[in-house]
């Protein structure tokens, strides 16, 4: 091989692992993270556990608050149909 060969296949070698280089430092670099943070998993996955009871507290009281406004809603439709009694006026008074 000629010297020209070798260095055109180290500049391609070069060039291949620059790229690769670049194309995986997303990936190591969240893999240094995860590494960095291991010890943290238990208090996140605590915390998101956390969240999701409130989560599921809320939702039951807004379906209960749901519940209630319907509960209203059909007490004013009665109370507007109601008729009120005849009243009696003071010359149908009986002495």
């Amino acid at each position: 091989m000629k010297s020209e060969d070798i260095a055109i296949v180290a500049t391609f070698a070069i060039a291949a692992l620059l790229a690769g280089a670049m194309l995986m430092r997303p990936v190591l670099r969240a893999w240094a993270h995860r590494l960095e943070h291991q010890g943290g998993d238990a208090d996140l996955m605590r915390e998101h556990a956390e969240l999701r009871e409130r989560v599921a507290e809320l939702e039951a009281g807004r379906d209960r608050m749901l519940e209630l406004e319907e509960r209203l809603d059909f007490a004013e439709r009665m109370l507007a149909q109601r008729t009120e009694p005849a009243r009696l006026s003071p010359d149908s008074a009986a002495p």
